[in-house]
């Protein structure tokens, strides 16, 4: 089986990571490690979402954006896949072992895409006009993407600086 490493970037995460590192610590295949990537944070989130988990290291670096972030930690990992997981996204119990055996089905295969949920938080109502609709939907967002590291460094990382579409961006280029 194939060796993951899951990257949180992470900026003022207000208690929110702790609910993504619970989904992480409740898989049914462990990743390798857990890089929380702390961007320049002004609260004390990450402090207290990561005290006592022993599979989580913690990367500090000044504020330059989810991008830096996301390099920063997958420059960090050693592991043979990568799965970039924002502080306010969950998986399901089963994510890492269905991505990691989708991947593993064949040789020639160095990224996957997952299905997502998209849920209001009942702790965190949407301000008024956004979509509250639940639904799930084939998606090739960070969270639900499982890429291989050969593919993470023939495509390079992604591109500083973005205010949005980054992760879009990467995939294009991949």
């Amino acid at each position: 089986m194939i060796s993951i490493d899951v990257i949180i970037p992470t900026y003022n995460s207000a208690g929110l990571l702790t609910d993504a590192l619970d989904s992480i610590d409740a898989q049914t295949l462990a990743p390798h490690r857990v890089l929380v990537v702390d961007d320049g944070s002004t609260d004390d989130a990450v402090a207290r979402s990561t005290a006592g988990r022993s599979n989580v290291t913690v990367i500090r670096r000044p504020n330059g954006g989810v991008s830096a972030a996301r390099n920063t930690g997958a420059a960090a990992s050693r592991a043979d896949a990568l799965l970039f997981l924002d502080h306010d996204d969950l998986l399901t119990p089963s994510a890492l072992a269905t991505l990691a055996g989708a991947i593993g089905s064949a040789p020639r295969i160095e990224m996957v895409h997952g299905m997502m949920r998209e849920f209001v938080d009942p702790n965190s109502p949407p301000p008024p006009g956004v979509r509250t609709t639940e639904r799930v939907l084939t998606s090739r967002l960070s969270g639900s993407s499982l890429v291989m590291r050969s593919l993470w460094l023939r495509v390079g990382e992604l591109r500083e600086g973005m205010s949005q579409g980054e992760w879009i961006d990467w995939i294009d280029r991949a």
